[in-house]
């Protein structure tokens, strides 16, 4: 999560959405509030979501009290 936090400037923000909205809501309203400059580097290759923590994707339906976390590429050696 480091990295991610490094460039976001954040670790934990609360996001208010409407009734029935996704990961790819979240990561609209998560522009919004942080700007298009920081908020790009959710966007990058290698970039996954968890939900309640379990993997996923942009289509995941959020309900209140879900918790999101975005990973950064893994790199291996």
């Amino acid at each position: 999560f480091a990295s991610l936090r490094e460039e976001l400037g954040v670790d934990c923000l609360d996001v208010h959405l409407a009734s029935g909205s996704t990961t790819c809501n979240l990561l609209g309203a998560l522009t919004e509030t942080l700007g298009e400059e920081k908020s790009v580097v959710l966007q990058e290759d290698g970039v996954r979501v968890a939900v309640n923590h379990e993997m996923g994707d942009d289509a995941i339906e959020l309900h209140d009290d879900d918790e999101v976390a975005y990973f950064p590429p893994i790199t291996g050696g």
